[in-house]
């Protein structure tokens, strides 16, 4: 969701006083106007490890800093290729589709959950993700492209930082361990027939 200022109003500043006293947290939140956009939903999608959520919201708002937006901001960069493949600029475009890593880590993920087709380019990624639904298919989905959007922005650090990198087979083994431990949690009672056997498989993998 995307959020805006509103003009102030006496009525607002009334609003904030509880009991002959004035809170700063209930004003703040009634200054904001909340547009919501479709694909909230999978991206804070409850399955999915916070900090995974984060970063994809992030990069699906186009807010990570890649080489090609630290040179709109005028940040001097020495090299603005993609630091993973050095094949083409850098951009969240290139990073999260085009880069032949990402693409290698995707189709991994792909292949153990049953080929799935995952957005192909950037435009369309929050298309994608607005055919939302809420079964919890969908939330083993959500939970693991926002997985693979984690790890190949920290495999993509680890490279700029470190000198290091991990190799996609890697990256594909620790999507799996976290979406396996998430698993853990979810109350199985209440799942279908064929929620039941997704998460028993994914249990297995």
């Amino acid at each position: 969701m995307m959020l805006f200022c509103q003009a102030i109003s006496k009525s607002d500043l009334q609003n904030a006083v509880v009991n002959g006293k004035f809170h700063l947290g209930s004003f703040y939140n009634q200054r904001l106007r909340i547009e919501k956009v479709d694909y909230a939903k999978p991206v804070w999608c409850k399955l999915s490890v916070p900090k995974h959520r984060f970063i994809l919201w992030q990069a699906i708002n186009h807010h990570l800093l890649t080489r090609d937006l630290l040179v709109v901001h005028h940040i001097p960069v020495a090299n603005t290729h993609c630091p993973v493949c050095e094949l083409a600029e850098e951009s969240h475009g290139h990073l999260f589709f085009d880069c032949a890593f990402s693409r290698k880590v995707l189709q991994l993920i792909s292949g153990w959950l049953g080929g799935i087709c995952w957005p192909v380019n950037y435009e369309n990624w929050t298309a994608w993700l607005s055919k939302w639904k809420s079964d919890w298919i969908h939330h083993i989905v959500a939970a693991s492209l926002a997985a693979c959007t984690y790890y190949i922005w920290y495999n993509r650090n680890s490279y700029c930082f470190k000198d290091s990198c991990f190799t996609a087979f890697k990256i594909d083994n620790l999507i799996r361990q976290a979406l396996k431990a998430r698993i853990l949690n979810v109350n199985s009672r209440h799942l279908t027939t064929r929620e039941r056997h997704m998460f028993e498989f994914v249990k297995s993998l």
